[in-house]
């Protein structure tokens, strides 16, 4: 077995997780129990005040038009494309504040993993995983960036509005980007200029906390499916060369196999921890995403047709964003779907090996492996379906139905 030193595991762990841990830490929820008392009290603020501008200056003002504009669908439409994903972005970004014990312990399994002593075709496997999170991180962020560059800079450029213009929430000469209601008087300045601000610095707290709990998943399953994938290599690799391992040693195969079960049961429970903190979270963000797809896909349809005026930074936004959280629901659902492919594949593994020659004991062991492989490794949204493509597919289809219910509707 080809050994690497220690700097370089360490080196392939900083490059692995970097950027995760980097919008994690831009989040202020960057895992770490071993904080003073001040700093913990100092990061728990600091998600405070990040979720009071979203409540604030989004949420609540939201809300409130929402209940002004009930009854007009456009509007209300402009309104749940907002009002939404904000609402999402700060429940994620609360339920991983709150669950840092355990997203700390993922990362130090994380951390050991890369450092544990491997081969290098092991260690190209936990690269090549790596190399597919760090892409799909950079990419979500250039995404959120340039939907959040499409919504606010035609207003500060140029005063265009990304959305339908009313008079029951806008003040004439003083609509803002978002569809809100302020308890404070928002026409004089700088009252009218602090409060735009406020909506940017909304939505670069949403956008960065919604597409870094999302990155952060992607890159636990990627992680936890390569480690299923070298899982899979040692089981396959210890019962070809049964005979080698009890003529050298007859206790050494007994040793291997425990070990290959430690593992697979350090597996199912990072799954499960990972079951515990993200569930109820993806269970919020599907809904959400099958409101926002069935309402967005009519709104855009009613444009495209002419029913419904729509500016061109309008259009902009809307297929933009549109397209942002379709790509974010198909990662979640891609990743569910490898993770169950990989965690199906060690029981293939384990079950087309050689274990019908094994001896006895060593059989017994390995049939022992094979059913508790037998079930696949999932995580669900809110313990109603797993995250899948099969999932990802039921959803657009009855989002798509009701695209037709609201067209037939307006017809």
């Amino acid at each position: 077995m080809d050994m690497f030193n220690m700097d370089e595991a360490h080196q392939d762990h900083e490059w692995a997780v970097g950027a995760t841990r980097l919008g994690l830490k831009v989040c202020g929820i960057w895992p770490n129990l071993q904080l003073t008392h001040w700093r913990k009290n100092l990061k728990t603020f600091r998600v405070m005040i990040a979720t009071m501008i979203v409540i604030f200056f989004t949420t609540i003002p939201s809300s409130i038009a929402l209940i002004q504009v009930w009854g007009d669908l456009t509007l209300i439409i402009d309104n749940l494309i907002i009002n939404l994903p904000f609402l999402t972005a700060i429940v994620k970004l609360v339920v991983l504040w709150y669950k840092e014990e355990e997203l700390c312990r993922l990362f130090n399994e994380i951390h050991e993993d890369w450092i544990r002593p491997k081969s290098s075709a092991e260690r190209e496997i936990m690269i090549k995983n790596a190399k597919i999170a760090r892409f799909i991180t950079i990419f979500a962020y250039i995404l959120v960036i340039w939907v959040i560059a499409l919504h606010h800079l035609p207003f500060w450029v140029a005063g265009l509005i990304p959305r339908t213009t009313t008079n029951l929430t806008d003040i004439p000469g003083r609509g803002l980007v978002m569809q809100t209601i302020y308890f404070h008087d928002i026409t004089d300045s700088p009252n009218f200029e602090l409060t735009a601000l406020g909506q940017i610095m909304s939505s670069l707290v949403a956008g960065s906390s919604y597409t870094t709990v999302d990155c952060v998943f992607g890159m636990l399953i990627l992680h936890v499916s390569g480690q299923l994938e070298l899982l899979k290599l040692r089981i396959e690799n210890m019962c070809n060369d049964y005979q080698d391992f009890i003529t050298r040693e007859p206790r050494i195969f007994t040793k291997f196999i425990r070990i290959v079960a430690k593992l697979h049961i350090k597996l199912i429970r990072f799954v499960e921890t990972m079951e515990s903190i993200f569930s109820l979270m993806l269970l919020e963000q599907f809904t959400a995403f099958a409101i926002i797809f069935a309402t967005e896909g009519f709104h855009l349809i009613s444009i495209f047709v002419g029913d419904v005026k729509g500016t061109f930074a309008t259009m902009n936004f809307a297929v933009s964003y549109f397209f942002y959280a379709l790509f974010l629901i198909f990662l979640y659902s891609a990743a569910g779907e490898f993770l169950i492919e990989n965690s199906q594949a060690v029981y293939s593994a384990a079950y087309n090996s050689q274990w019908f020659n094994l001896e006895a004991r060593d059989m017994s062991q390995m049939i022992m492996v094979i059913i508790r492989a037998q079930k696949p490794l999932v995580v669900t949204a809110g313990k109603f379906a797993p995250i899948s493509l099969r999932t990802f597919s039921s959803l657009i289809k009855t989002s798509a139905g009701y695209i037709s219910m609201l067209l037939a509707v307006k017809s």
